[in-house]
């Protein structure tokens, strides 16, 4: 009974952690945000597992982006809907409410990302609004509005900004480094990769994607040191093309090339009218799991008890 012999394997490689490597692991919102999903290996194919985000309650909490802050591993979602930051069990779903915004927002998207140099969450949104979340006391500050730059080739041009991430972001024993302040991000009105100054709100065109953008999307960037005293970082991204409302996950360049351009790599599409929001990539030795489905191990249970009852007949 080959089929019987090699279940049992296939099963103990998914209920069985993976051999640790520096890797980058994705995890994404579906459902409208309503649920977390495990990409696994960030250009992988296999499909997500996911876990619905919920309050005590019970009641679902939608989430317009996430990110692991990089000392704990804790991870952070924000909610456009309730103008809000939670803290999120990856395994249970189980969302935590820590602090909503000073003023209710009309921003359809909130992204958020760990600003490694002073250990802090940057918060910004598709309205212009720029904050910064303090975990250790729960509050939200306000800083100046997202605008271009005067010179810049987008100035003058509002902003739609639905991802950021910061470059040269490690863990580093609670001792963040300067080098983690360099924050991007992506703006759907300009349909570019910019640069976000902080608390002084201000953005600077990298280059272009060379298609129009909806704010349905994410950014993260995974750094790792260099062993030369400075980091690499590769950028990854959601990006949904307004024409035809396809969503894909890239590996992107976090510089132009010669004629203005953003190269992209797909990595994996998910399709039209996906509904697939925000991304936080995270080592694989440092990322958290979520549960396989219920079928998955009743399945491997039943095996199990065949393979059990077999060597039970033969040493009958």
């Amino acid at each position: 009974m080959p089929f019987i012999r090699s279940v049992p394997l296939f099963l103990a490689s998914l209920l069985l952690p993976a051999a640790a490597s520096a890797a980058p692991i994705g995890f994404t919102l579906g459902d409208g945000g309503a649920s977390l999903l495990r990409l696994g290996p960030i250009a992988g194919s296999a499909s997500p597992l996911s876990v619905a985000i919920r309050d005590s309650s019970g009641a679902s909490i939608s989430l317009t982006d996430i990110d692991f802050e990089k000392e704990t591993g804790e991870l952070y979602g924000s909610s456009a809907a309730n103008d809000a930051i939670y803290l999120i069990n990856p395994t249970t779903g189980l969302a935590t409410f820590r602090a909503g915004l000073p003023a209710a927002s009309a921003a359809d998207v909130i992204a958020i990302d760990w600003n490694n140099n002073i250990d802090r969450l940057r918060v910004v949104d598709t309205d212009t609004a720029n904050f910064v979340f303090n975990q250790t006391n729960d509050t939200i500050t306000q800083f100046t509005s997202l605008l271009y730059v005067p010179g810049d080739a987008n100035e003058g041009t509002t902003p739609d900004v639905f991802a950021n991430a910061y470059r040269d972001s490690v863990a580093n024993g609670g001792a963040p480094t300067a080098e983690g302040s360099m924050q991007m991000a992506i703006d759907a009105a300009t349909g570019s990769l910019i640069t976000l100054g902080n608390n002084a709100g201000t953005l600077g065109t990298v280059g272009s994607f060379g298609f129009d953008l909806t704010t349905q999307g994410g950014f993260d960037i995974f750094s790792t040191f260099d062993g030369m005293g400075g980091f690499d970082d590769v950028g990854y991204a959601i990006l949904t093309d307004a024409g035809t409302g396809i969503t894909g996950l890239f590996q992107i360049a976090l510089s132009a090339d010669s004629s203005g351009m953003i190269a992209t790599t797909l990595l994996r599409s998910f399709g039209a009218n996906a509904d697939i929001r925000g991304l936080a990539v995270i080592d694989s030795r440092d990322a958290p799991a979520i549960p396989l489905p219920a079928p998955v191990f009743l399945l491997a249970t039943a095996i199990a008890g065949l393979a059990g009852l077999k060597r039970f007949r033969r040493a009958a």
